[in-house]
This record gives C-alpha cells, sequence and structure tokens, in this order.
C-alpha cells in the first residue's frame, strides 16, 4: 500500500530518472529499469497485503543501513540477460509475510538478482522469520550474512537455494546463518567462493556445488535446535577445496538425525569431517561411503568425545571411501577415534576401502557423459587452467563461456578438431559452454573450473 502525498495516493516520485522510495508501501506496484534505480532512503515497510513486482534490469540502492521490511509479497524476477541489482540492501522477512509456496510456485521470492553487500559486520542481506523461500540464479558478492534465519518452528519452513553464487573479496561473511528446529534448507548447483562459514540446520540437503576457499576455523556447521525433530543431513556430490581449519562440524547429534556423505570430494583442509559426541546413546544414523578425502593437513576424519562415557566405544562404519593411498598405516594416521582418545565413543571402520577416486559424481553432474553433446566433448572436467574441446569434424565454429548468472566472459573461434583453451583467466565456478556451428543448431554443456 502507497502513503499520502498531499491528496494523491502515491508512494514514489521520480526525478532524473531516478525514484525515491516512500516509507510506507501501502499499495502494489511494479518497480522497472526506466524508473530506476529506486532509492530506499530509510527503512521501509511492504504492508500486508501488498505486492511489489521487481522485474528485469531494475536498479534497487539504500543510500544507508536501512531495511525494506515485507509483511506482504516481494517478487523479483530478472532475466539471464538482463539482472535485478541489490546494491547494500538488507531484507527483512516477517513471519505472516506471504512466502514462497512450493506447491504452487507462488510468493516471495528471488530470481537472477545480483545483491551487492559492502561487508558490514553483522548485516544480514536476506532475514527470514518462519518464512519458506527461494532464490534462483542469483549472486550474492560481499554480503556478511547473505541468508539468515533462525527460530524457526514451522513443519512447512523451507529455503531453497538454487545456481547461486557467493562470494567475497576480502574472506569475510558467510552464505548462510540458518537455525530451526524443524527448517529445512537445500542448496544445489551453488558455488561459494572465499567466505568466512556457513552455518546450518540438521535439516540440510547440499548437491553439486562447489566452495572453494573457506577462511575461518569453521567450515560448514550443523548447527543444533532439532533434538526433538526428525533431521535429515545429505550432502553429495561437491567438490570442497581449500578450507582454512575443518570441512565439516556436526555437534552431538542424536537417534533423530540421519547424516549422509556420498560421493564428495575433500582436498585440503587441515580436517575434512569432524563429528562431537556426547555418550554411547548418541546414536543417529550415518552414511559416508564413496567420497574422495585428498591432502588433509592433519586429520581426514576426527571423532571428538565426553569424558562421561570413557572406555566405551562403538563401530562408525567409514567402508567404500578413497583415502588417497591403498597403505593401512596411511589410512589409519587420517583418522581420529577412540584409538586415540579413549573419551571419543566411535571406532571409524575404514576396511574395504577404494583403491582409486571416485568419479561417478563427475559422470552425473559434470562430466561429458551427460552434459555435453554427442558431437563434442571437454576434458578435463571439473578444470583448473585449461580444458579441451574435442569436435567430430574440423567445420567452424565458436565457443562461448557463460556464467551461471548468463553473462558471457570468454569466446574462442575454432575450425579444427580439437583446441586446447586457457580457463586460468576465469574464477573458479560453473559455467555453460555454448557451441555453435555455420547453419547447426548450438549444443550446450557444463563446465565446472576448481582451483
Amino acid at each position: 500500500m502507497r502513503q499520502f502525498f498531499f491528496l494523491a495516493l502515491l508512494s514514489v516520485s521520480s526525478v532524473s530518472a531516478q525514484t525515491a522510495v516512500q516509507g510506507v508501501l501501502n499499495s502494489s506496484q511494479v518497480w522497472t529499469a526506466s524508473g530506476s534505480p529506486y532509492i530506499i532512503s530509510q527503512n521501509t515497510l511492504i504492508d500486508s497485503g501488498v505486492t511489489i513486482d521487481v522485474r528485469p534490469g531494475t536498479v534497487v540502492q539504500s543510500n544507508g543501513s536501512f531495511r525494506l521490511i515485507i509483511d506482504g509479497e516481494l517478487i523479483v524476477n530478472g532475466n539471464k540477460d538482463s539482472l535485478v541489482i541489490m546494491e547494500k540492501m538488507k531484507f527483512e522477512f516477517n513471519k505472516g509475510s506471504k512466502e514462497f509456496n512450493f506447491n504452487t510456485n507462488t510468493g516471495s521470492h528471488f530470481n537472477y538478482t545480483w545483491f551487492k553487500g559492502d561487508n558490514t559486520g553483522g548485516s544480514n542481506t536476506i532475514k527470514l522469520t518462519d518464512v519458506s523461500m527461494l532464490i534462483t540464479n542469483s549472486r550474492f558478492t560481499n554480503c556478511y550474512y547473505a541468508i539468515y534465519a533462525y527460530g524457526s518452528t514451522y513443519d512447512t519452513s523451507k529455503i531453497k537455494v538454487l545456481k547461486t553464487v557467493f562470494e567475497s573479496d576480502n574472506g569475510y561473511g558467510s552464505p548462510t546463518s540458518v537455525s530451526g528446529t524443524n527448517l529445512f534448507l537445500e542448496m544445489d548447483e551453488c558455488s561459494i567462493f572465499n567466505m568466512c562459514n556457513m552455518y546450518v540446520p540438521a535439516n540440510f540437503r547440499f548437491t553439486r556445488s562447489l566452495i572453494n576457499k573457506m577462511t575461518c576455523y569453521s567450515g560448514i556447521r550443523i548447527m543444533s535446535g532439532n533434538r526433538l525433530a526428525k533431521a535429515n543431513t545429505y550432502i553429495a556430490c561437491n567438490v570442497f577445496k581449500n578450507f582454512k581449519s575443518t570441512v565439516f562440524e556436526a555437534f552431538y547429534l542424536d537417534s533423530n538425525t540421519d547424516v549422509s556423505i556420498i560421493d564428495n570430494t575433500f582436498d585440503s583442509a587441515d580436517v575434512f569431517l569432524t563429528f562431537y559426541n556426547g555418550s554411547t546413546t548418541d546414536n543417529f544414523r550415518s552414511v559416508i561411503s564413496g567420497n574422495n578425502f585428498l591432502s588433509a593437513k592433519i586429520y581426514d576424519v576426527k571423532m571428538v568425545g565426553s569424558s562421561q562415557m570413557a572406555g566405551q566405544f562403538k563401530n562408525f562404519n567409514m567402508t567404500s571411501n578413497y583415502w588417497g593411498s591403498t597403505d593401512t598405516a596411511v589410512i589409519k594416521a587420517g583418522i581420529y577415534d577412540y584409538n586415540d582418545d579413549i573419551t571419543s565413543i566411535f571406532k571409524v571402520a575404514y576396511a574395504g576401502f577404494s583403491s582409486s577416486p571416485n568419479t561417478t559424481c563427475g559422470a552425473q553432474f559434470l562430466s561429458v557423459k551427460t552434459l555435453a553433446s554427442p558431437s563434442w566433448s571437454v576434458y578435463p572436467n571439473p578444470a583448473s587452467d585449461q580444458v579441451v574441446l574435442e569436435f567430430e569434424t574440423a567445420a567452424p565454429k565458436t565457443i562461448s563461456f557463460y556464467t551461471i548468472y548468463g553473462q558471457l566472459v570468454k569466446t574462442v573461434s575454432c575450425d579444427s578438431q580439437q583446441i586446447l583453451i586457457a580457463t586460468n583467466d576465469l574464477p573458479a565456478g560453473l559455467y555453460t559452454l555454448v557451441c555453435q556451428g555455420s547453419g547447426q543448431a548450438a549444443s550446450v554443456t557444463k563446465l565446472l573450473i576448481a582451483r
């Protein structure tokens, strides 16, 4: 709803191709590129029953530490060719606002949105209170807490984040700070670079994503708060690289919790997996298999116990993983458990280990087998500083590299059957490669650049 200005119903005033947003929006409106930038100069409320619809190319700016508070509905829909830009904006969705409904695909959401933060300590870019949310094809840059949600008690509260980039220039900030009794956080095909840590609920699904360079001592930390409700942690087909300390930490999980850590690659950290265990009655269920544990500085797995149950232990199954070696002495040296400290309640069972790295997710997620056109292939995938493209014929063609939010970043022409392309000029992340030959339909594949 809009405020009254003199006797007219107005909520904005446009001057020199910009729009000043008033403090209370009490009627629905559409924000467009032609009215940009929309300037937030005070804490602003989208009133209950009001919808603000933000279209492609729109720019919204805060000129201070102000919040856009949502009691109604906020729909932000850019597209791959024209993102919505949010500069220094802070969004606060109150309990009772029109949340995203995953059954009807309606309600507040963000699509093709670039959130440009200022790394202000302790600030939340998107704060959710008992509200479900969908965020797709978006980008968070220099946001201290990109997604912040605490205290959710609704069985239906869900946050879903797809094909979204989180990045920081200075290594600060968290992609997520989320905890709640029944809140569910799902992230798929995301890229996280040079950030501090992630706080997640025990109801957590994290798949087909890349985290490269975590700068703080905690990496992914399962927060408490799920002790009275069923919780499922599912982490599969991800690449974790260059963590300052620990990649994954879980605290005092009990019989209400299932943990699946499957077909991931862990590379370069002090410790890959840490479980803090209270007693033998903390009987959570786990499946940890198919993972590649590479280059841990201290331990691959660390079981931290409690003096309450000293001298008692049970087996913790971690068969069918690749430990970077087939030497059992080397594998055992990378595991800290009851054999090293009698207050740890678990002994890790690692027999039946793999003799070579698991490539399952290369085939399912990023490999040529499922994502490349039959007429050309891309390898290695993931790549680092260069990639090879092979074609069935030597006809002229153009290969274009796009980021996950649709920005064209590189174009290469080729008339040979094979070409070596340098990728050291591209940041780590997921790219779409489009090959266009003369008089032929374009064909598409994916390339992950990981360093």
